[in-house]
């Protein structure tokens, strides 16, 4: 008898467990002969894709139950090559504001040919499935296109452009890339809306207020405003920051916060380049300190001697020969140039730089700035001048 109790309650058991099993299976497909829940089709994702500029540029809409948003430069519709990807499951189908052309959805078709700025409903179907219409809301955005504006290279391109598409509001905040885009013996000033602007519009590192305007447009070009001379150049007949006339090698091109513009011997001057007088024209010989002074330029201050040194290095026979000399000397004997800063634990000495136009000496300076020697004795020195 106890038996055939426990046999009854063990195929009770196994009907209860099978007829929950029966039951999961028939919700879990499209709606069938012996279904009786319908499903809907459905999307996954979509994204639009577009070209500006040679480079293709994707972005990806949002799906929230029967809605879709999406959000595009304002003039998406006039980018190259734009075309959309809608990501659905096999067997569905789509028509785009619903009616025309039928595309499967898949990642492997692009739709192309589309009016995006006009693009208000999806629908899409699936056999066995209820149709089912998405909205779709395009939200008007500005792009930033960053352009280092020389074809030649740029060494850390890749690292000072953001690399992710990030698009903008009106009343939004772009901060522009905190590093300097670098090319050989120029430097960058700055970022400007035009290619041939000599000063920027906007800082390195700066900020922008994003308009209204601006997002209209749907693309703010934003180009590297490089410097308009470069480290070596031969500037001839230039008239600097205080109206005189100069000739002379740049030897640095001033950053907004330099801290070797706070250290100049001439601060307060807004200036853009420190060009050093060619043939020691600018030049003094067997001076004191207190006396190496000029009427038509500035002595250096110790960290624009450093700058001098390193940055017109080439060889002996070109551009640091011609500086630290009448432009005749052979001598290669190292010559001591006063620098303009003061020794500020004893007041009686100042710094001075070590130079020589010996053709055994290599590297990337022929010089430095070493120690300092007491203002009363006897040294050379050079002048220097600002431009803008």
């Amino acid at each position: 008898m106890k038996k055939n109790v426990l046999l009854a309650g063990i195929i009770a058991s196994i009907a209860l467990s099978l007829g929950s099993f029966m039951s999961c299976s028939s919700e879990a497909g499209p709606q069938g002969e012996n279904s009786s829940t319908t499903y809907k089709a459905s999307i996954d994702n979509i994204e639009v894709f577009a070209s500006y500029n040679g480079s293709e540029k994707g972005f990806r809409g949002t799906v929230s139950g029967s809605s879709i948003t999406i959000d595009l430069p304002a003039n998406i519709d006039s980018w190259t090559d734009s075309w959309i990807c809608i990501y659905l499951d096999y067997g569905k189908s789509i028509q785009l504001n619903g009616t025309g052309t039928s595309y499967s959805g898949s990642s492997s078709e692009k739709i192309t040919g589309v009016t995006l700025s006009s693009l208000n409903s999806i629908l899409v179907k699936g056999s066995g499935y209820e149709d089912q219409s998405y909205t779709v809301k395009i939200n008007k955005k500005l792009y930033v296109s960053y352009n280092k504006n020389y074809t030649g290279a740029v060494t850390n391109w890749t690292s000072v452009v953001p690399s992710s598409t990030v698009l903008y509001s009106a009343g939004d905040i772009l901060s522009l890339p905190a590093e300097e885009a670098e090319r050989s013996k120029y430097r960058q000033l700055g970022w400007s809306s035009s290619t041939d602007a000599e000063s920027p519009e906007y800082d390195v590192s700066g900020e922008i207020t994003v308009t209204e305007s601006m997002v209209n447009a749907g693309v703010l070009d934003l180009y590297v405003t490089w410097s308009k001379y470069y480290i070596g150049q031969l500037l001839e007949n230039v008239t600097d920051v205080d109206g005189k006339t100069q000739t002379g090698y740049v030897a640095y091109i001033c950053g907004k916060n330099d801290s070797v513009k706070v250290s100049s011997s001439k601060p307060s001057e807004s200036w853009t380049y420190l060009i050093v007088s060619k043939y020691g024209a600018n030049r003094l010989t067997d001076v004191t300190w207190s006396n190496a002074t000029f009427t038509d330029a500035y002595l250096p201050a110790k960290a624009e001697m450093e700058t001098i040194i390193t940055n017109l290095w080439e060889d002996s026979s070109s551009r640091q020969w011609k500086i630290f000399s009448d432009g005749s000397s052979t001598s290669s004997n190292w010559d001591y140039y006063w620098t303009a800063t003061a020794d500020d634990a004893d007041s009686s000495k100042a710094y001075y730089a070590s130079v020589t136009t010996n053709s055994n000496v290599t590297g990337t300076y022929a010089g430095l700035v070493t120690s300092t020697k007491n203002k009363s004795e006897t040294l050379k020195a050079i002048g220097v001048s600002y431009i803008k």
